[in-house]
């Protein structure tokens, strides 16, 4: 949604979000409170540079391109052609 994110840290939630965004830990209404408040006091063009840039991470590593680009570079050395 190009939304900027705020999120817990589980499973693999780290793993998509990398930097984009901001993990809490999971069960600490007092960290997620903390987390909504520290973004209610950026710009609104901090806001959606945030989100901007989460959805860029979306679109470079999680597409369903991306992911048949990686699958056939990782085949594609082991005898196996597209």
């Amino acid at each position: 949604a190009g939304l900027p994110i705020i999120a817990t840290g589980v499973d693999g939630v780290p793993q998509v979000m990398g930097n984009c965004g901001c993990l809490i830990p999971a069960g600490d209404p007092k960290v997620l409170a903390d987390a909504i408040s520290a973004y209610c006091q950026k710009s609104p063009a901090e806001l959606s540079d945030l989100g901007k840039l989460s959805r860029l991470r979306l679109h470079e590593n999680f597409t369903t391109e991306h992911f048949r680009d990686v699958f056939w570079e990782f085949f594609s050395g082991r005898g196996l052609e597209q």
